[in-house]
């Protein structure tokens, strides 16, 4: 639908192609003919479809089947599966990250109350101050990878910076809240356990003068599933970070049988 709409004045689309089956990113992909591509990350959504993170990672490296043959793979180098693209394509990847192996890299984070100030040093190595108003790590990342593909399409350095620095969250998705004297994060409009792995790592590092609480809903036909994630992340992340032992739910703070077990889809639930 997004290709559909584009016109001849149009001198750039970015376009989502998410797959959830096997072999649907090839199906998507002969359509778009992609200029270049980016993958943040591989995670365990839809995994009920792909089984294990390996196949999914399979099935999106079938993207660069279908890039131009000057296109780039830009990919997460802080990953632990996305780098290994480069085994079987070589210098079409590209990756950025906060690690010193990504060939785009941040460093010096420095967290505001707006957002969150870094350095971005690229390929050959030009230093540049970035700012994105946005918290945590992982959205420095995506600043990375944005930057990385505005200069792989010659935008100018200067205006990429400026760009990054009028992004707006869009509704629901980490939007930083004043209500009451309180500040409220919310990141409703959807969760996986990747996404609630970063919404737990924002509400633990983001600087606050009281208690820090998380609240979160029940997975639709996944309860069990729900509150053994709830339990895992919550001991892993947020309860060493405040230096307690506890959770105030009353749900979340049983032990659950399935916590900290493979379970049987094959894969760690947290």
């Amino acid at each position: 639908i997004t290709v559909c709409g584009l016109k001849k004045e149009h001198t750039a689309a970015v376009v989502e192609m998410g797959v959830s089956m096997p072999g649907e990113m090839a199906r998507i992909a002969a359509v778009v003919k992609p200029t270049c591509a980016v993958m943040t990350n591989i995670g365990v959504s839809h995994i009920e479809f792909m089984k294990t993170r390996e196949n999914i990672l399979q099935e999106k490296a079938h993207i660069a089947d279908y890039l131009t043959w000057s296109g780039t793979l830009f990919v997460n180098g802080d990953d632990d599966l996305l780098p290994t693209l480069r085994e079987s394509l070589g210098n079409k990847v590209v990756t950025f990250g906060l690690g010193p192996q990504c060939d785009w890299r941040g460093s010096d984070l420095r967290e505001a109350d707006k957002g969150t100030f870094f350095t971005c040093t690229s390929p050959t190595g030009e230093k540049t101050e970035l700012f994105v108003p946005a918290a945590g790590e992982h959205n420095v990342r995506n600043a990375l990878a944005a930057m990385a593909v505005a200069r792989f399409l010659e935008v100018p350095a200067q205006d990429a910076v400026r760009a990054l620095s009028a992004y707006k969250s869009p509704a629901m998705r980490q939007q930083v809240l004043e209500v009451n004297g309180l500040v409220l994060i919310d990141d409703s409009y959807n969760a996986s356990p990747d996404s609630m792995r970063s919404a737990l790592d924002v509400l633990v590092t983001r600087q606050v003068p009281g208690r820090r609480i998380g609240r979160w809903g029940n997975t639709p036909g996944r309860r069990a599933w729900t509150w053994c994630l709830a339990w895992g992340l919550c001991r892993r992340t947020l309860w060493p970070a405040m230096g307690t032992q506890g959770c105030g739910s009353r749900k979340t703070s049983r032990r659950l049988p399935g916590c900290r077990r493979t379970c049987n889809r094959g894969t760690p639930c947290w």
